[in-house]
């Protein structure tokens, strides 16, 4: 933890993005399972992330 905690203090804090997968993206199943990500809308995220252009991510 120590460690983790030196290394933080290197970041630059206007470098850091934020990802999030909101309500917008998840679709209800059926039981037992109760919801899940639209697969389409996660590969855009992780496109996102990746540095993968948005289209070729989201499979268009």
């Amino acid at each position: 933890m120590i460690e983790v905690a030196n290394w933080a203090r290197s970041v630059d804090i206007d470098n850091v993005e934020r990802y999030a997968i909101d309500s917008s993206v998840v679709v209800e199943l059926r039981d037992p399972a109760t919801f899940a990500v639209e697969p389409k809308e996660l590969k855009k995220i992780v496109g996102q992330f990746t540095g993968d252009a948005t289209s070729k991510a989201g499979g268009e």
